[in-house]
């Protein structure tokens, strides 16, 4: 299992386009179980519904959480994509 704290830096915060990209990235890894943190709650990162259920915020620190085959290669790129402000 492998963890990342990352930082939401869009000046909007998650909302469903940003959201939508991280689901649709997450979902490219059907054989590793990726899961976003954030105080004390832990959702899937597969569904966009789990992640809009957060109300990330600028400034909103999380944790993702990849575990399986390609746990390595997940972590990186999700947090590259949120580093990189969802390539919006």
């Amino acid at each position: 299992m492998k963890e990342k704290n990352v930082t939401i830096l869009l000046p909007d915060g998650i909302h469903a386009r940003p959201a939508a990209i991280f689901v649709q990235k997450a979902s490219s890894y059907p054989d590793t179980s990726i899961k976003i943190k954030r105080n004390g709650v832990e959702v899937d990162a597969k569904s966009i519904m789990n992640i809009m259920m957060l109300a990330l915020t600028h400034g909103s620190e999380i944790t993702i959480v990849a575990e399986g085959k390609e746990e390595d290669k997940a972590i990186e790129e999700l947090s590259t994509l949120v580093n990189n402000n969802f390539n919006i």
